[in-house]
C-alpha cells in the first residue's frame, strides 16, 4: 500500500514470534468459528499489503493488527461486511480504518434497532471518495442523511502492522 512517500513492506509481523505473542492477546475469531478455515501467518520482508496472489498457491488477503484490536472486526467476515467490500470493490486493507468504523457501527445500531442490515442499505448512507480507489478508499457520510459522526480515533501508525490471512 503506498502512504506517506513509501510503499509498506513487511512491518511489525516479520517475526512469528511477536505475531503469535500479538494473536495471544488479541481475540481474531468469531466465538465458536473453528479456527482451522484460516491461518495467520507472519509477513516476509518483501510483502506489501498491496501484493496480489500472483504466483501462491493458499488464496489469502492482508489485514492490519489495528482491525481487530481497535474495531473490534472478527473473522470470519459476515454477509454484511464481505456484501460492502464487493459493493465498493475493495480488499480489506484498501478500505480505512475509520471507513471500517462506519461499517461496525452501522451493524451495530442495525442490531440493536432490529433492523435488518444489507450493503445496499449501508451504501445509502455513505458514498465513496475517491470514486474508484487507488490505494485507500473511504467512506463519506451522505450530506442530509448523516446518522453516524466520524470515528475520531487517529489511526496513526497503523500500516506497521499487518499479517497474512490464509484461507485454507
Amino acid at each position: 500500500m503506498a502512504g506517506e512517500g513509501r510503499i509498506q513492506v513487511g512491518g511489525l509481523f516479520w517475526w512469528s514470534r511477536l505475531l503469535k505473542l500479538w494473536l495471544n492477546c488479541i481475540p481474531i475469531f468469531e466465538r465458536g468459528v473453528r479456527k482451522d478455515i484460516m491461518a495467520l501467518e507472519r509477513v516476509s520482508a518483501v510483502d506489501c499489503v498491496c501484493h496480489g496472489q500472483e504466483g501462491a498457491t493458499d488464496e489469502f488477503f492482508y489485514m492490519y493488527m489495528c482491525h481487530f484490536s481497535q474495531l473490534y472486526i472478527r473473522l470470519p467476515f459476515d454477509d454484511f461486511t464481505m456484501g460492502v467490500l464487493r459493493l465498493v470493490n475493495v480488499a480489506p486493507t484498501q478500505l480505512h480504518p475509520n471507513s471500517w468504523a462506519y461499517l461496525q457501527a452501522f451493524w451495530v445500531l442495525c442490531k440493536a434497532l432490529y433492523l435488518q442490515h444489507s450493503p445496499h442499505f449501508f451504501l445509502y448512507f455513505f458514498d465513496t471518495r475517491p470514486r474508484s480507489p487507488t490505494t485507500w478508499l473511504s467512506l463519506i457520510s451522505q450530506p442530509g442523511i448523516n446518522r453516524l459522526d466520524a470515528f475520531t480515533q487517529s489511526f496513526k501508525h497503523f500500516k506497521d502492522g499487518f499479517f497474512k490471512v490464509v484461507v485454507k
